[in-house]
């Protein structure tokens, strides 16, 4: 079901744009855990979710099905829907066009690590947009975030419950502690509304035991591992921490790197200490892969992962390597207004794939395309 990214939400949210006071400029939000139903003492939740949320969501289906796709497209899309649900020319819908003009989600998001245990009451994170032109879009991906964050939080917990009763009953009754992870094994899928509430489900479920008959579980949770030992494969003699988000696709500024490479690490595929090397066992879990190109088909790979106006800005800088541009210089090679904040928005974004350093073309990246 492909479903306009900005239609991902409740229909009550169309008008709260137009709701907030005059001038508001900020919104600030958090996802707090309230309580449990259940009245059985346990007071946390074991948080999870967020990683593939931001990933299939904020930097996948919002790129490919909202940013990548002409305006015009998207803007009617969402015109045409939303006349048909309130009525016609019910709601203004230049702010959506507005959103595509700026080619990112102006927001930023902090988050407790994931798999953390976090009382009931306490934010598991925070959303505030960064762009004083789009408050409105902190609160409009509530219903998204949630109903991605609820079922994977949810099933987490569930299962971190069932391991803790079952460790208590074999130590009771002398079972092997070692085969605990095994016996609560997930066959949930059939079960489930459809492959990625399974996968998510089942991921979040794999936190706190190892069988599992749902195959797609295991996909979106080694994803990250599965690519970092790619990387590593490919590059025998190690690679450096940022080395590795950049042949990746992943900013090394997150946590994302940092936390798959101490995962790694805990299971014996990556070295311990030093630069980052993959070891036998590591290749030999591997298994086959296809690792990202390398030279020149690395920027081909990059120029189809990037919109139009990143494409744009990065030919630039790639012309003027090893020179840097301003902003003026940039906006007359790309075609841009120098009044708007298209360079800006769009450096901003290279700069956090660490494409670019500063006003360049970053060494790293120029190396391993050459």
């Amino acid at each position: 079901m492909n479903v306009l990214p900005v239609l991902m939400k409740d229909g009550y949210k169309v008008g709260h744009k137009f709701q907030y006071p005059p001038g508001t400029t900020g919104v600030y939000s958090n996802l707090t855990p309230r309580n449990s139903r259940r009245g059985d003492g346990n007071n946390e939740i074991v948080f999870f979710g967020l990683q593939f949320f931001v990933m299939e969501y904020l930097l996948g289906r919002f790129q490919r099905d909202f940013f990548d796709r002409p305006r015009d497209e998207v803007v009617a899309a969402y015109k045409r829907r939303i006349d048909g649900y309130l009525g016609l020319d019910t709601v203004d819908v230049s702010h959506i066009g507005a959103l595509h003009d700026l080619g990112y989600l102006p927001l930023r998001i902090k988050a407790l690590p994931e798999g953390t245990l976090v009382p009931y009451g306490v934010p598991v994170l925070t959303i505030v947009n960064t762009h004083p032109a789009f408050f409105w879009l902190t609160n409009m991906l509530e219903t998204l975030m949630s109903s991605v964050l609820w079922k994977a939080s949810t099933s987490a917990t569930t299962a971190f419950r069932y391991r803790q009763v079952f460790d208590r009953y074999a130590a009771l009754t002398g079972s092997p502690p070692e085969f605990v992870p095994w016996q609560g094994h997930d066959f949930s899928f059939r079960g489930m509304c459809g492959v990625e509430d399974a996968a998510i489900s089942g991921a979040a479920h794999l936190l706190s035991f190892t069988g599992t008959d749902t195959i797609p579980a295991i996909d979106l949770l080694g994803k990250r591992e599965r690519a970092i030992l790619a990387v590593l494969a490919a590059y025998p003699q190690g690679r450096t921490h940022r080395q590795i988000a950049l042949l990746t696709g992943y900013s090394a500024k997150a946590s994302t790197i940092g936390a798959g490479l101490s995962d790694l690490r805990k299971r014996g595929y990556v070295t311990a200490s030093g630069t980052p090397t993959i070891t036998a066992d590591g290749r030999d879990a591997l298994g086959d892969f296809e690792p990202l190109p390398t030279g020149p088909a690395l920027l081909a790979h990059w120029r189809g992962q990037l919109g139009k106006r990143e494409r744009l800005i990065l030919d630039a800088l790639l012309d003027a390597y090893p020179a840097s541009m301003d902003h003026a210089n940039l906006c007359e090679a790309t075609g841009y207004s120098p009044d708007a904040s298209t360079v800006g928005a769009g450096m901003s974004l290279l700069r956090g794939l660490e494409l670019v350093d500063g006003w360049r073309v970053s060494d790293d990246f120029a190396d391993a395309i050459r």
